[in-house]
């Protein structure tokens, strides 16, 4: 069944990943991991549950830290390099309705400017540099999500927080313009608003918010796909039979650490993201610190689960 779907090249990335696993940092940096579905065939496929697989992690805002700040193309690439991650982001719209990448309503907190990201215009945003989670200022500028979406394809899959002052139709024609529909997916936090981009483009995958087994029963009900969505659990350790019943329904479980569980897992157990996947309590974690998280995941699955889909490393320039 496999050879119907992978290359020879494929192939062999496949081998170059168990020469390296579990790997050496200077294998990691020179071999960057690759995320690559070509179509939505293959997304459908990489997102269908199956037993025995390889937990993966998300990258909340793309993985921050010191010098590399949240939403911008240097972390995504720097998280790329050590973690085959799926990329979190978020878009925001500016005042001359150009969608950029920021996550607060505000640049106080992540640019050296102030103010509404809505009273600029993207040519005003320019000017404005990012600062990283310390604070400190950089020199790199606010992309715009049309970067993002020319920069992620053969790279990572990008799932995206598209905040509440962008129409769903502008998103949609920027990843129809783009041809990324076969590596996104739209982040939706209710039935409403996940019916509404169901409607209007019901052949590209969601990160569906489901708390508790009755948002499953509704989203059933109103004849959603489930195909075409992950289900994010929430923040926190949840009770695994929620996730028995995605599993049944063929449905991966995305299971968010940031915060308290981040914190936990940084000040003395790293074992923690392991836990989390060995418990079945989540296929994905999304998490703050994607680069920490994957080592402890690869450190104890790699020799028991299946690699995933379309990931691949390609040689080194």
């Amino acid at each position: 069944m496999f050879a119907s779907y992978f290359s020879p090249y494929f192939l062999i990335c496949l081998l170059t990943i168990g020469l390296c696993w579990p790997g050496s940092i200077s294998c990691l940096e020179a071999q960057p991991y690759h995320l690559a579905p070509k179509n939505l065939r293959q997304l459908y496929r990489f997102f269908k549950w199956k037993p025995k697989q390889m937990p993966l992690v998300s990258a909340h805002r793309g993985g921050p830290s010191a010098g590399f700040p949240e939403n911008c193309l240097p972390t995504f690439t720097r998280t790329l390099s050590q973690a085959p991650a799926l990329i979190e982001c978020d878009v925001m719209l500016s005042r001359d309705s150009v969608a950029v990448m920021m996550h607060d309503r505000t640049l106080d907190r992540t640019t050296t400017a102030s103010g509404a990201v809505k009273d600029y215009t993207y040519a005003e945003m320019q000017a404005f540099r990012l600062k990283d989670k310390t604070g400190q200022a950089t020199d790199i500028a606010i992309p715009t999500l049309a970067e993002v979406l020319q920069w992620a394809r053969g790279k990572t899959i990008l799932t995206l927080d598209v905040k509440n002052n962008i129409p769903p139709e502008q998103v949609l024609q920027l990843i129809r313009t783009h041809q990324a529909e076969a590596f996104v997916v739209i982040i939706t936090y209710n039935l409403g608003d996940a019916l509404r981009y169901h409607r209007l483009a019901p052949d590209l995958m969601q990160s569906v918010s489901v708390r508790q087994p009755a948002d499953l029963d509704s989203l059933q009900k109103s004849g959603f796909l489930f195909r075409r969505m992950v289900a994010f659990t929430g923040v926190g350790r949840l009770d695994t039979a929620l996730v028995q019943a995605l599993h049944q329904k063929k449905i991966k479980a995305i299971v968010g650490t940031m915060g308290k569980l981040d914190q936990e897992a940084e000040a003395n157990a790293e074992e923690i993201y392991a836990q989390l996947t060995a418990e079945g309590q989540a296929d994905i974690l999304a998490t703050d610190r994607p680069l920490a998280a994957w080592p402890s995941l690869q450190k104890s699955y790699a020799r028991q689960r299946k690699p995933y889909l379309y990931l691949r490393r390609p040689t080194a320039p």
